[in-house]
C-alpha cells in the first residue's frame, strides 16, 4: 500500500529552481532530474520507513545520480516532504518547516 506524499510549498519551489538550473544544461539533464525526483517520491511513498531516521524525526531519500535528497517526515496518514536539499549545502535549513 502506498502512503500519500505531500510536498511542502517551499520544497516545490526548490524543485522548480533546480529544474530551471538543469534546463539551462539541456533537456536531457532536466529529464533525468525530473525522473530521479519522481522516482524518489515514489520510493518514499511506497516505503517511508526504508531510510534511516535523521535529526528532528526526519528521514531523507537521495535522488539517484543527483546531489539532492528529499527530507521528509512520516505522519499518521501521509508523508510530508519538507525539502529538496542539496547533499552538501546549508545543512538543516529546512528545520523551520517542521510542523509544530
Amino acid at each position: 500500500m502506498t502512503t500519500p506524499v505531500e510536498i511542502h510549498r517551499l520544497a516545490i519551489q526548490e524543485a522548480r529552481r533546480i529544474e530551471r538550473r538543469y534546463a539551462r544544461a539541456g533537456a536531457g539533464v532536466l529529464g533525468r532530474f525530473t525522473a530521479a525526483f519522481d522516482d524518489a517520491v515514489g520510493r518514499v511513498g511506497a516505503n517511508p520507513a526504508m531510510w534511516p531516521p535523521g535529526g528532528h524525526g526526519t528521514r531523507s531519500c537521495r535522488l539517484r545520480k543527483f546531489p539532492y535528497r528529499l527530507v521528509y517526515i512520516e505522519e499518521s496518514n501521509r508523508v510530508l516532504v519538507l525539502a529538496v536539499a542539496h547533499n552538501r549545502r546549508r545543512p538543516g535549513y529546512w528545520r523551520r518547516r517542521l510542523p509544530p
